[in-house]
């Protein structure tokens, strides 16, 4: 289809590094689940705060782009 672009995605993180929520906060429409899909895949490192295992919020920019931009 041609489409390229950043969607802008916030992610909050369990505990146990595991996605527990998302939002887009922008993007567009016709990309925006592609970039949930891909994303919802991720696993991250769990954190701590003060030695206990705590979730958190990231900002995640996932940039679709052409062949020929590479």
């Amino acid at each position: 289809m041609g489409l390229r672009g950043p969607v802008v995605l916030q992610v909050k993180v369990d505990e146990a590094g595991n996605i527990a929520e998302m939002r887009v906060v922008q993007g567009h429409p016709m990309l925006n689940s592609a970039a949930e899909d891909a994303v919802k895949r991720w696993k991250y490192e769990p954190i701590s705060f003060h030695g206990q295992p705590t979730a958190f919020w990231i900002t995640v920019i996932v940039n679709f782009r052409d062949k020929q931009d590479e």
